[in-house]
């Protein structure tokens, strides 16, 4: 068992105790010592017991509370798995076999070691996603940002990619409350060091349900990855809450279409995208002749923020797809310039 979580358990527990259990018993050693049932005690003595069990209660309260407040990620130390899957993630090892669990771990026994792969003469895309089904595991607290330890071995300039999204509405059908795309290395890097991707909010709604993901990403339109870059990654944790206060100022925001998230996906996946000013916004789908098979948007007038819509394939056949968003920002709004971008993802059946 990972020793952290052992001294987070160990914590946890001393902050039971001085919640519900060590105040009792300083208020009743303190009647003891007023009605003078204890006999043969010096007022000396009596004052050093007092001041000890303060003493003992401020560095409970002080040491032990910060971690019964932190939130776990789920199986955030790699120690847990069926196989070669991580317990409480998503892979695709049905197809690839590009997660598994590796000893040069962090922190205890084991870290996952997410790899690009040849399949059938082509690098797949790596995929390890939290949450059951990949979409999201519950939360109830707003978190500054998600930090953990990695190694990276890049080839041809692959890039480590992490993604954190926040939910309000239980998963991909509610709102988008924050997201976190973060480059966490784009060369290689011997040895455990530690990375901290934050958590960009952009509105004030609470949240339920956070969305982790990695990929590693090629150096230029991020599908361009190369067969052998691998990443090591272990001891995920949340940071510290952040104040709604602090994050409902206006932020300034810039025209981004991120990753489909899962990546490849069966048969249903979620887009996001981020809407820097008032736009009418269009998103189709193609295949790789450049037929259209699917418009998500049709000029729709979307306001300022991050979007997302769902993409259903059930339809369609395993293979390659392009999807492309365009975004015209209405008149009145700022910089009139058209936005536009198209990335690439994988449906296999």
């Amino acid at each position: 068992m990972n020793i952290v979580l052992i001294v987070t358990a160990f914590l946890s527990f001393l902050s039971f105790l001085s919640i519900f259990v060590l105040p009792f018993y300083a208020r009743y050693y303190a009647a003891l010592f007023d009605s003078g049932y204890i006999h043969n005690i010096s007022n000396t003595v009596k004052v050093n017991v007092m001041s000890l069990i303060r003493c003992i209660l401020l560095f409970i309260i002080v040491v032990g509370i910060p971690f019964v407040t932190l939130a776990q990620i789920p199986n955030g130390d790699f120690e847990s798995w069926s196989g070669n899957d991580p317990s409480g993630w998503i892979t695709y090892n049905f197809l690839y076999h590009n997660i598994s669990p590796s000893t040069t771990a962090h922190n205890g026994s084991y870290s996952a070691r997410a790899e690009i792969v040849n399949y059938n003469g082509n690098p797949v895309p790596v995929a390890l996603q939290a949450g059951a089904g990949g979409y999201g595991f519950p939360v109830n607290t707003r978190y500054s940002s998600v930090t953990g330890y990695y190694q990276f071995n890049s080839v041809g300039g692959d890039k480590l990619y992490i993604g954190v999204l926040m939910y309000k509405g239980k998963g991909l059908t509610g709102t988008i409350v924050a997201s976190s795309p973060t480059i966490i290395a784009s060369s290689s890097v011997s040895g455990w060091t530690q990375f901290t991707a934050p958590i960009n909010y952009l509105n004030a709604n609470n949240v339920d349900t956070c969305i982790i993901q990695f990929q590693i990403l090629g150096p230029g339109s991020g599908t361009d990855f190369h067969t052998g870059s691998y990443a090591l990654i272990d001891d995920l944790v949340f940071g510290a809450p952040t104040g709604v206060e602090s994050s409902t100022q206006e932020q300034p925001l810039e025209f981004k279409l991120h990753n489909n998230y899962p990546n490849p996906f069966n048969p249903t996946t979620h887009l996001s995208f981020v809407i820097g000013q008032s736009s009418l916004v269009t998103l189709k789908v193609y295949n790789v002749w450049g037929q259209e098979v699917a418009s998500l948007l049709n000029n729709e007038s979307m306001n300022k923020g991050i979007q997302g819509v769902e993409f259903d394939g059930f339809l369609l056949a395993s293979g390659v797809y392009y999807y492309r968003l365009t975004a015209q920002p209405l008149e009145g709004t700022g910089d009139a310039k058209t936005f536009s971008k198209i990335k690439r993802m994988m449906l296999i059946k």
